[in-house]
């Protein structure tokens, strides 16, 4: 958690980030995105959130009224 909050104060200040720093900050943002994926039991949001490759490589979804609540099952 504290090297994201690093990164994303370096990005604010928009500084320089080296290659491997960006690269680590995307594994470790990715990593974080779907532990919280993976524990939801609802998921709101919008049609095109829905499709993301994110969404639907660590759920078991099931689409429930407009694409925009997803039941995770």
């Amino acid at each position: 958690m504290e090297k994201i909050r690093e990164v994303d104060a370096q990005i604010e200040h928009k500084e320089f980030i080296d290659p491997e720093t960006l690269n680590q900050y995307k594994i470790i943002i990715g990593t974080a995105e779907k532990e919280k994926i993976q524990a939801a039991d609802v998921i709101l949001c919008t049609c095109t959130t829905s499709a993301r490759g994110r969404i639907r490589k660590n759920t078991n979804i099931m689409q429930v009224g407009n694409c925009s609540l997803l039941q995770v099952i």
